[in-house]
């Protein structure tokens, strides 16, 4: 049997109580996949649209930072990006290259620093 290859879509734009839905405790025992029946039987499952049940508060977790399904992996939400994200925090080299020529008394006048001086 040859492995499943994801399905393209196109980006995802719905939210997190769009692709969740409230369903009951599996009957077969089988804990969360997320946390591994640690949330304890009280708590509340939710199913994804692609049909995998998991504790709610785990899924709707794991959905703001990924996006996908835990299972299979579909994308069922657009990927969080960030607009104004730190170029620091992307590259390091970036922060590196700053913080070195920040460091340098003549370098505060160049062009070279003027440039980096953007990402600061």
């Amino acid at each position: 049997m040859e492995p499943c290859q994801p399905v393209l879509e196109e980006p995802c734009t719905a939210t997190v109580a769009e692709v969740l839905k409230l369903v009951e405790a599996p009957s077969d025992d089988q804990g969360c996949p997320i946390c591994f029946g640690q949330e304890g039987g009280t708590i509340a499952w939710k199913e994804t649209v692609c049909g995998h049940i998991f504790h709610g508060r785990g899924v709707e977790k794991w959905l703001e930072m990924k996006g996908s399904c835990p299972m299979c992996r579909r994308q069922l939400l657009a990927p969080h990006t960030d607009a104004k994200q730190d170029p620091r925090r992307v590259d390091p080299f970036i922060s590196y290259v700053a913080s070195f020529m920040a460091s340098i008394p003549d370098m505060h006048s160049s062009d070279s620093f003027n440039y980096f001086r953007q990402y600061l």
